[in-house]
């Protein structure tokens, strides 16, 4: 009996001694250096959690995923700033502009704070595609299908800015880095006519050279998400009476509904980002992000700088996401063939980017 415990503490440590040489090993060949768990850094980087990769016993060399978390951060000061658990679709209501003016100036005008704001999304999507390649789609809350019922004065103010907004895009050639994509009703008559044409330029300038873009920039403008959902199913119920789609297939029902959506060819979010200090969704994107991540925070719009951005990043990085199942079931490991519903649904959508 005790030379069985010794042989079992033996192969134990054994078994501990090798788990750490292979993680170690596997770390250096990342070019990254191990930060044990809640272990202090006076570098002021996002950290992120990554599951330890164990073994399943002392002779077996296959790595499995387990609950163990390390943290991990770059060697190289120039690298990017990412997370392993970066989010590769980020949609932001943009949410607090008026107050913002209201408490930057003394009359009533929302001008200020919607260019103000309109300011914060150009510097987060520059910021973004220079520093967070990861992700590769923003999608931005502009103007709710809900927002008519605003002032007349209010919403003069958010086309005179949507219209310089362009404007800076043209000049800055930002089309030439990003591609810009419009989700919405821009044959609406109540949009003046030169911004929907400007609009409508611009989505298609920002379409040359597509296979050169690493970031598509959604703009969802006289957009809800229910009167999405509305139109794509009365084109689907015209598809399924002509027997063109199979009623009775659900999956090929499920795939044609979606590619009827606005967003057809566009990921789902995974991080849904709301400033602010509401707490709820305002019919956006609501078919998009039933599993999405859903961040709120105080701050208001024009004050959401890449401080606060990596404040939500890290939120999300420490998220776990099932998809509606358990954990352990949707353990992606790299040499895995395991997919989460997300990412099925992901691959039966053609890529946006390469349109």
């Amino acid at each position: 009996m005790q030379i069985g415990c010794l042989l079992t503490a033996e192969a134990f440590q054994s078994s501990s001694r090798i788990r750490r040489k292979v993680i170690i090993e596997r770390r250096r060949k990342n070019g990254s250096r191990l930060l044990l768990p809640n272990v202090s850094s006076s570098k002021k980087s996002l950290y992120v959690h990554q599951p330890i990769q164990e073994l399943t016993s002392i002779t077996d060399e296959k790595a499995i995923e387990q609950d163990h978390r390390i943290q991990e951060e770059p060697t190289n000061e120039n690298s990017e700033k990412s997370i392993v658990s970066y989010p590769k679709h980020v949609a932001f209501i943009c949410d607090g502009n008026s107050r913002w003016a209201k408490l930057h100036q003394n009359d009533s005008s929302t001008y200020k704070g919607h260019a103000q704001g309109a300011n914060t999304v150009l510097n987060l999507v520059k910021v973004i595609s220079e520093q967070y390649t990861s992700i590769q789609y923003i999608t931005i809350y502009g103007f709710s299908s809900e927002n008519w019922s605003r002032s007349r004065n209010e919403i003069k103010d958010i086309w005179n800015v949507v219209q310089s907004t362009v404007s800076q895009v043209l000049n800055e050639k930002l089309y030439e880095r990003v591609k810009i994509h419009v989700i919405g009703d821009l044959d609406d008559e109540r949009i003046p006519w030169s911004l929907a044409t400007s609009l409508k330029n611009l989505q298609n300038k920002s379409r040359i050279g597509d296979e050169n873009k690493k970031v598509a920039l959604c703009l969802a403008i006289n957009y809800g998400g229910r009167s999405d959902i509305l139109q794509a199913s009365k084109k689907l119920a015209r598809l399924i009476a002509s027997k063109d789609v199979d009623g009775n297939d659900d999956t090929c029902v499920e795939e044609t509904f979606e590619s009827l959506l606005s967003t057809n060819g566009i990921p789902d979010p995974d991080l849904v980002v709301r400033t602010g200090g509401e707490q709820r969704i305002s019919n956006f994107l609501i078919w998009n992000i039933a599993y999405a991540e859903l961040y709120f925070t105080d701050t208001l719009w024009p004050d959401f700088d890449e401080a606060e951005l990596n404040n939500a990043l890290q939120w999300y990085s420490h998220r776990e996401r099932r998809f509606g199942g358990r954990r352990e079931e949707h353990v992606l490991r790299k040499d895995s063939s395991i997919k989460s519903k997300q990412q099925i649904w992901n691959c039966q959508r053609k890529p946006f980017l390469s349109s």
